[in-house]
């Protein structure tokens, strides 16, 4: 299942929200379905192509 939104800024606010959470709890996003799709789901919207990190990011949690 694809996220999509019309909102405006998700794709910023949804990286922003993973970031917090690898800093907090590490294990959530490494090993949890929905942050894993969150993260491949931001790899394929057009809108995140410019979110500096976001592949770096996917390969340290095992998404990419």
């Amino acid at each position: 299942m694809k996220i999509a939104s019309p909102v405006p800024g998700w794709p910023e606010a949804a990286f922003e929200a993973l970031l917090t959470a690898e800093h907090d709890v590490p294990e959530e996003v490494r090993y949890r379905p929905w942050a894993q799709q969150l993260t491949r789901d931001l790899l394929a919207a057009p809108a995140s192509h410019g979110l500096s990190g976001i592949r770096a990011f996917a390969s340290r949690v095992g998404a990419a």
